[in-house]
Parts: C-alpha cells; structure tokens; sequence
C-alpha cells in the first residue's frame, strides 16, 4: 500500500538527507526490527549468523514471505537493497490509500 503525503516542503526545507534522518531517528529499534515465528526479533541474530551489513546491503527473506517464505533466521540473507526492494515491489499489486491528512484538512479549512 502507498500512503500519500505531501512533505515537500520539508524537503525542500531540510533536504531529502536530513529528512530521511528524522524519520528514522524517530523509529525505535523494537518497532523496525522482524520477529521470526516464536515473536523473538531477528536483527541481532542475523548480523551475528551472517555478519555486519555494507552500505547497499540489507538482510532479506529468501524465499520472499510474500512468496510463501517464512520469517526464520535460517531464510535471511544478505540481498542487494535496490534489487531486493525492486523485486519485493514488483510482486504484488500496488494500492494508493487516500490521504487522509489532506482530506482533515480540507474539512476543517
């Protein structure tokens, strides 16, 4: 699903870097990181099992869960980002969801 929003001019404001920062920096580590199917989180075991990450690196599901794979330590592995999100897209079919902060503020405009 797509939710849109229109951060332009945060963008503009503070640069798509700084702005990328900010909402990872707002993120907590629990909340970002897969729980395998006991519910214990994965991340930590991965970099321990496969080693530390570089920079277009990201741990991946093979096979993909939205092929059927399962979310298990023994399915991660090191996967190019662009490629993996790339393929990762491209499997399902896209839905944009309405704005619904646009929408608030238009009713109340």
């Amino acid at each position: 699903m797509i939710f849109p929003s229109d951060s332009t001019e945060d963008i503009s404001e503070d640069g798509p870097d700084l702005t990328l920062d900010l909402y990872f920096s707002t993120m907590s580590k629990d909340s970002l990181d897969k729980k395998d199917l006991d519910e214990n989180p994965l991340f930590e075991r991965a970099m321990a099992k496969l080693g530390p990450l570089e920079a277009d690196e990201m741990y991946g599901f093979v096979p993909a869960l939205a092929i059927g794979g399962t979310p298990k330590l023994e399915n991660l592995q090191k996967v190019k980002v662009l490629e993996h999100l790339t393929f990762l897209a491209d499997l399902g079919e896209k839905t944009v969801m309405a704005d619904i902060v646009a929408m608030s503020n238009a009713l109340h405009e």
